[in-house]
C-alpha cells in the first residue's frame, strides 16, 4: 500500500478536506477489504426499484410503516420491534440494511386502472430549507451553499438512529449511511463501493475503504441520536448528530441506495423512520422519511 491518499469511490464535497489512510482504529483488514471488492465485482448494484406489487404494498401500509431493517443472519444481528430495535451481538464488522430503498411509492394519475401502483420519479418540491441548514453546511462552498439556499425547496429522505446500548464506545464503532445492494455483510457503510457512511469512532465521513475524510464529532454513547438526509435531485447526502446539521457530506450520489446502519461490536440501537409518535431530533426533517413525505392517512 503506497503512503499517497486513496481517491474515493465518489464525489465528495468540494470543500477541502483532510484525507486519512487510517481510521482511529486502523478500520477492517485487507482481507475483508479484498472480499468487499470481489464481492462488489461479482455482485454489481441492482439499480432496480420495487415491483409494482410491492409499491402498492407499501402505499397500503402508509410508506414509512412499510421500511424494517433486516438481517440475514440472527446470530450477529438481533432485529425487532418490526424492524426498529437493531441489536449487535458480535465483534465482528457487521451490516443490516432496510427492506426498501428510498423512493416515492405512488398510484399513477393517468392510470385507468387506480390500483395500478408505480414508482414516482424523484423530482417532486417538498421541503423548504433554512438559512441555517445551507450556511452550517457549507461555509467554505459559497456555490453550492446558494444552489441549497432557502430559495429552494426540495425532496427528502430521512431516518435516524438512537444509540440505546454500547457498552464500550471506545471499541465499538457504529456508522450510520447509505448503500445500494447487495452489499456485503461484512463491510460497514461507506468502506465498499456504491455506499457512504459516517461512523462514530473518529467522526470521519467514508466513502472509501480507507481512512476516510474528516467530517463531524465522534458519537456513540447512549442516547446520541444520528440522522441521515438524502437529496435525490442533487445527489447530497448528509449527517445529524442530536438534531443538528452537521453539514453537507457528499455530493453527485445518485444511486438507488437503502438505508445502512453497521457496528463491529455489541451494540443496541433504536430506528426512526418518522412515522411514530416520537418526532425526528433534526426538525427540518419532520414530515418526511425513507419514502419522502410522511402519508398521514392510509
Amino acid at each position: 500500500m503506497s503512503g499517497d491518499a486513496p481517491p474515493a469511490y465518489g464525489t465528495l464535497s468540494s470543500a477541502p478536506e483532510s484525507i486519512f489512510k487510517f481510521g482511529q482504529r486502523h478500520e477492517a483488514s485487507t482481507d475483508s477489504y479484498r472480499a468487499g471488492e470481489n464481492f462488489t465485482r461479482e455482485h454489481p448494484p441492482q439499480q432496480l426499484l420495487p415491483p409494482d406489487e410491492q409499491v402498492q404494498s407499501i402505499i397500503s401500509q402508509g410508506g414509512a410503516p412499510a421500511y424494517q431493517f433486516v438481517s440475514e443472519n440472527s446470530r450477529l444481528v438481533t432485529i425487532s420491534e418490526k424492524g426498529r430495535v437493531v441489536q449487535f451481538n458480535k465483534k465482528e464488522d457487521t451490516v443490516v440494511q432496510t427492506n426498501y430503498p428510498l423512493f416515492v411509492p405512488r398510484v399513477q394519475a393517468d392510470s385507468v386502472d387506480t390500483g395500478d401502483a408505480s414508482v414516482a420519479p424523484a423530482e417532486s418540491t417538498v421541503i423548504q430549507m433554512p438559512d441555517s441548514e445551507a450556511t452550517i453546511a457549507n461555509k467554505k462552498d459559497k456555490s453550492l451553499q446558494k444552489s441549497i439556499g432557502n430559495s429552494e425547496a426540495r425532496l427528502l429522505h430521512y431516518f435516524e438512529i438512537t444509540v440505546l446500548s454500547n457498552a464500550n464506545p471506545k471499541d465499538t464503532t457504529i456508522a450510520i449511511g447509505l448503500a445500494t445492494k447487495p452489499y456485503p455483510s461484512f463491510r460497514l457503510p461507506g468502506w465498499n463501493l456504491y455506499s457512504v457512511g459516517y461512523h462514530s469512532d473518529d467522526g470521519h465521513k467514508f466513502n472509501d475503504a480507507f481512512g476516510g475524510r474528516n467530517y463531524g464529532p465522534v458519537w456513540g454513547q447512549v442516547g446520541d441520536t444520528i440522522g441521515c438526509g438524502y437529496y435525490p435531485d442533487l445527489g447530497y447526502v448528509f449527517f445529524t448528530k442530536n438534531g443538528k446539521n452537521l453539514g453537507t457530506a457528499f455530493t453527485g450520489m445518485r444511486y438507488i441506495w437503502f438505508p445502512a446502519i453497521g457496528a463491529d461490536g455489541p451494540c443496541k440501537l433504536q430506528v426512526n423512520f418518522g412515522d411514530g409518535e416520537l418526532p425526528f431530533r433534526y426538525p427540518e426533517a419532520r414530515g418526511f422519511g425513507p419514502a419522502g413525505p410522511i402519508q398521514l392517512e392510509k
